[in-house]
């Protein structure tokens, strides 16, 4: 039935034209019109999006390098807790014979009597780094 259809409107000459290639004049009118839109698109949308996109990309690298900035910083105060806590650990010692479990002997024999052992051991329990 295609073949019939197609026939019918052949020319003469018995050729056929091929119906998926357009007539002259569609072609010419679509380069036209896609011609006119791409201009468009190049003048007006292309430079808005390219703004947009810097101003994305200023954004981002702003706030990469505060954060590279807040890490440093966080970096820095993290290694000096450290170093006062581990300051404080060696700087503390309880009196002579007295440990966390109480006073010994020699402890009250020198004199550091029982108080002065409860005392040294409420110092060493108030250092951050000591709390059990």
């Amino acid at each position: 039935m295609i073949t019939k259809i197609l026939a019918a409107t052949a020319p003469e000459g018995g050729e056929q034209p091929n119906p998926l290639i357009p007539a002259d004049y569609d072609i010419i009118w679509s380069s036209v019109i896609f011609v006119i839109l791409l201009t468009f698109f190049w003048l007006k949308v292309l430079p808005g999006f390219k703004s947009m996109l810097d101003e994305r990309a200023k954004a981002i690298e702003g706030r990469l390098a505060e954060a590279e900035e807040a890490q440093k910083a966080a970096e820095h105060r993290t290694a000096l807790v450290m170093a006062e806590q581990e300051k404080l650990r060696r700087g503390f010692q309880y009196p002579r014979g007295c440990s966390k479990r109480g006073c010994s002997d020699s402890c009250r024999a020198q004199g550091a009597g029982r108080s002065g052992c409860r005392k040294a051991y409420r110092e060493h329990q108030e250092l951050p780094v000591c709390r059990t």
